[in-house]
């Protein structure tokens, strides 16, 4: 009966962790440790199985060889992953062109303290949103794709907008009194409850998007945009637009009403940065 508990690999005898020899690759792992065929009762311990696992790395030498084969089989038999577009030469001068500049916004916010003040800012009440923002530029989908670079951020911004809807995840929304056409947005975190963001975005009266900061890690970064600001941006220059033709579900809600604000001149400067 004792034989019933012994390894086959090891020889020593154990109760629990003993199992059965089911798969080919292990049997013939086995066999080359035993030299001998596998009888019916044979078992394997959890140590030589593991064992017999990190010997399953073994291919990691021939991956190389395999991505090779994989990929030529795709090249002659599948059709192209991604083609080129006539506009691609225009995006990556924009781009290269964008790499050059530094970002205005967060230079004006941090030598004017803008991140700090209160007193210069007007809250954007909820239910007047639309209005008081009548002025800010419709953006088309193919403009915001100009503006984040891609659309990774674009995919995600309305799951992060519609996030906000809940009591607990509004967003506070306003204009500044001494800076015209500059919004300021506080935003909860991606990534943590406890944490919020500042975003600043500023526009032209031409119906131009200059600029934006955001006081996440990635906020800064002039070619695209981080998810905060992609968000805000979708939501004020598209979405808003969709709500007023009834043809989707009202995001003004998103916004935090002025009359639960409490009043204070206190610094509301943001915890450390984080995406």
């Amino acid at each position: 009966m004792a034989k019933d508990f012994k390894c086959v690999v090891c020889g020593r005898c154990h109760l629990k962790s003993r199992r059965k020899i089911t798969t080919k690759a292990l049997k013939q792992f086995v066999r080359k440790r035993i030299e001998r065929n596998l009888e019916e009762n044979d078992v394997i311990c959890e140590k030589c199985r593991s064992i017999y696992r990190k010997t399953l790395k073994t291919a990691i030498p021939i991956i190389g060889d395999l991505l090779r084969i994989v990929c030529a089989v795709c090249n002659k038999f599948r059709p192209p992953l991604a083609g080129t577009h006539p506009e691609d030469k225009s995006i990556a001068e924009a781009m290269l062109e964008k790499c050059k500049k530094g970002n205005a916004i967060q230079k004006m916010v941090t030598e004017e303290g803008l991140l700090t003040k209160r007193t210069i800012y007007k809250l954007v009440d909820a239910s007047n949103v639309l209005d008081e923002l009548a002025d800010f530029p419709v953006l088309s989908m193919d403009k915001l794709r100009e503006i984040t670079m891609g659309v990774y951020q674009l995919k995600q911004a309305p799951n992060y907008v519609r996030e906000h809807e809940g009591e607990d995840g509004k967003f506070e929304l306003y204009v500044c009194k001494i800076k015209e056409n500059l919004l300021k947005i506080k935003i909860q975190s991606r990534h943590s409850n406890k944490l919020s963001h500042t975003v600043f975005i500023s526009y032209s009266d031409e119906g131009d998007i200059e600029g934006w900061y955001c006081t996440c890690k990635s906020g800064a970064r002039v070619v695209g945009c981080c998810a905060h600001v992609a968000s805000v941006l979708w939501y004020l220059g598209y979405q808003r637009l969709e709500q007023q033709s009834g043809s989707r579900r009202d995001f003004k809600t998103s916004v935090l009403d002025a009359s639960h604000i409490p009043s204070s001149d206190e610094s509301d400067c943001d915890s450390l940065p984080e995406e």
